[in-house]
């Protein structure tokens, strides 16, 4: 059975319609990254329909093939989206049903296959991927009319990682882009860097995730000037890594005492220093952009730590929910 995901066009009607500038002045106009521009989901020059649906506000709809929850990212006339494809095994001739065997138990027979096969695409007890390969794919589509402009294949391989819950994806980390590149990241399954026309120019492998109760992956980068950061909070020993964006060379890398969290860090330039704030169980932390050195950090959340940090005017704002709740506001200039 073939599982897509659709892409709505009021990504296009989010969003401003100043299109060519590439530098740091315009990348408030489009939505490069997780959560938009400023990372609070806001579109600083946008004027949306507050109102659409099938019939009413849609330039387009397409279908991606395969499953993804990353969010869609625009830049000029392009959106980009990232996406797993599972390459299904041929069936044999004399494996094929006919018609009179189309349910068993009373559930259709192509969904019972689909079921089994996700249930072996799980890592064994060694941790060792199983199960059929993946294609891990990036699309660029028409931001006009939402024709595919080019896809790129980055790896196409039996993926680590396979996420036990139905609502997880192999493709659920947002891409980034500062206009120039493409940063896409697939998790355990490699971090890639492509031109703006799907060419590959570096990739970067992290290292396995064993997320908790398999859960899957999902926290996303962040880029500032020329350093991405990555977190990489898991049940193994986490870490939050900084990578230089034109050739991936780690910059520095720190370790963390956290266990899973799917948060994505943000970037706030406080007395002229980038700092890199993480939010999850343990602590809140704020990290030096240039070295990986801890600037501050105070108590943490809750366990499960999935919504990302959110700064605005002066203040930062961290929450989670997962057996318990946690609120804080924290003033940058008095921490």
């Amino acid at each position: 059975m073939e599982r897509t995901i659709a892409l709505f066009s009021c990504l296009y009607l989010f969003l401003s319609t100043s299109l060519g500038a590439q530098d740091k002045s315009e990348y408030n106009e489009y939505w490069p990254q997780w959560r938009g521009p400023l990372a609070t989901g806001v579109a600083p020059h946008a004027n949306p329909p507050i109102e659409w649906g099938e019939n009413q506000n849609i330039r387009w709809k397409v279908r991606i093939p395969g499953k993804g929850n990353a969010s869609p990212i625009v830049w000029g006339n392009k959106v980009f989206i990232l996406t797993a494809i599972e390459i299904e095994k041929a069936v044999a001739k004399d494996e094929k049903k006919d018609d009179g065997d189309e349910l068993f138990f009373g559930i259709p027979f192509d969904e019972v296959v689909d079921r089994v096969r996700d249930a072996g695409n799980r890592a064994d007890g060694s941790g060792d991927p199983v199960g059929d390969p993946v294609k891990f794919t990036v699309f660029a589509l028409n931001r006009a009319d939402g024709k595919v402009i080019w896809q790129s294949t980055v790896r196409e391989d039996v993926p680590h990682g396979y996420p036990s819950r139905d609502d997880s994806t192999l493709a659920s980390n947002s891409a980034i882009t500062d206009g120039t590149h493409i940063f896409a990241h697939f998790g355990s399954n490699g971090l890639y860097c492509l031109d703006m026309e799907g060419k590959l120019k570096w990739e970067k492998d992290l290292g396995n995730m064993q997320t908790r109760n398999n859960f899957g992956e999902g926290s996303s980068p962040v880029l500032h000037g020329n350093t991405i950061v990555i977190n990489w909070d898991h049940e193994g020993q986490s870490f939050i890594v900084a990578l230089d964006k034109k050739n991936g060379q780690e910059l520095w890398r720190v370790d963390r005492d956290e266990r899973t969290s799917w948060s994505t860090p943000i970037v706030v330039e406080q007395n002229n220093i980038g700092q890199v704030i993480t939010s999850a169980t343990n602590h809140v932390r704020s990290y030096d952009i240039s070295s990986g050195k801890t600037i501050w950090k105070m108590d943490g959340l809750t366990a499960n730590v999935i919504p990302s940090p959110v700064f605005e005017n002066g203040l930062l704002y961290v929450m989670s929910g997962f057996r318990g709740n946690a609120l804080k506001a924290i003033r940058l200039e008095g921490s």
